[in-house]
């Protein structure tokens, strides 16, 4: 939410104050993750809800902006990123993985070298 306060204090766009708190969530997350020596959860290719639950939560601080406290919007935007991603990890929702028919990431030949 810091990003999309800050967005929004340089009188941005709103699709820019999603953006914004978008990246630095998900940017905050990869370092949390590189800190403990971790692949950073958002390069894991498990389609789980990560950035979509920031998407979410900077959707409803832009709407809601102006219309109740400063202090309980952020609660609520960050209740509802943690609501969402708990609901995504235990209820093992996750976004459908984008195949290509036919697609292959590596030739035959590739994999006979190495």
């Amino acid at each position: 939410m810091l990003g999309a306060q800050k967005a929004i204090s340089l009188d941005l766009p709103p699709i820019i104050v999603v953006m914004m708190a978008m990246v630095t969530g998900c940017a905050g997350g990869m370092v949390r993750d590189v800190l403990t020596r971790q692949i950073p959860l958002i390069l894991h290719r498990h389609g789980e809800l990560y950035a979509t639950c920031s998407i979410i939560g900077a959707v409803l601080y832009v709407w809601l902006e102006g219309s109740m406290h400063p202090v309980v919007l952020v609660a609520l935007s960050i209740s509802i990123i943690f609501i969402i991603r708990m609901a995504a990890v235990f209820g093992d929702i996750c976004l459908p993985e984008f195949i290509v028919a036919g697609h292959k990431l590596e030739r035959r030949d590739d994999k006979e070298r190495g």
